[in-house]
């Protein structure tokens, strides 16, 4: 069945290549801008290697944590272009037209994932960073467990207009069909993780093709849960 999703995703992505590479440059070049503030601040840049907080300007704290908004509300805004692509070839202007009518539930949904994910997180970093064996697996079966009920509450808030109703949606997209739904999610971290071994072109073959085709993908798998739950 998943292989039904890649190919229903690689169909969406070949109709409308043109705006999600389009979409994955603009994602890129806000990317770079955010590398480029890090590198040409020493004082940001040493306190970014170190992890240790220092007297880092206010303006350039500001410019980076809009571009990391502005870079996440694109990557929304590609699931915009992919439910357009399954209807016909998309444009990249509907990226900025999905930010622009979803922005407030990308918000939300933003802020409740960041809210219970994040304090997994730095538990996982601290486990490793202490050799916490059975920290390590609890907090990694737990984060990957609630990612996957996350997974698909993007598109679905495109779908169906309401934080709420796309949460609960997601969730129950995710738990009815679990093992499929993991299965997608580790074969895309497989893939990205080989190809990201390729020297200089392998970020780039992430970014302008795997990321989009997964998606795709995504948004396959949930549009036909949906109508079977």
């Amino acid at each position: 069945m998943c292989l039904t999703y890649l190919k229903r995703g690689w169909r969406y992505y070949r109709r409308s290549i043109e705006a999600f590479v389009i979409a994955e440059l603009l994602v890129l070049f806000l990317l770079f801008i955010m590398g480029v503030l890090v590198l040409l601040n020493p004082i940001f840049l040493q306190s970014f290697l170190t992890g240790k907080p220092s007297s880092i300007d206010l303006a350039s704290v500001l410019v980076l944590v809009l571009l990391v908004i502005l870079s996440s509300l694109f990557q929304f805004g590609i699931y915009g272009i992919v439910f357009e692509s399954t209807r016909r070839r998309a444009r990249v202007g509907t990226m900025f037209k999905t930010i622009k009518a979803y922005w407030t539930g990308w918000l939300g949904i933003s802020v409740l994932i960041s809210f219970v994910l994040l304090p997994l997180v730095f538990f996982f970093t601290y486990s490793l960073a202490t050799f916490n064996l059975p920290g390590i697996i609890v907090s990694a079966i737990v984060l990957l467990f609630l990612s996957l009920l996350f997974l698909l509450a993007y598109p679905a808030l495109i779908d169906v207009k309401s934080t709420k109703k796309a949460l609960q949606l997601s969730a129950r997209i995710a738990l009815s069909n679990f093992l499929e739904l993991l299965a997608l999610f580790l074969f895309f971290a497989g893939v990205s993780f080989l190809v990201a071994l390729i020297p200089l072109f392998g970020y780039f073959i992430n970014t302008l093709v795997i990321s989009p085709i997964g998606y795709a993908t995504y948004v396959s798998f949930y549009k036909a849960k949906k109508r079977r739950s």
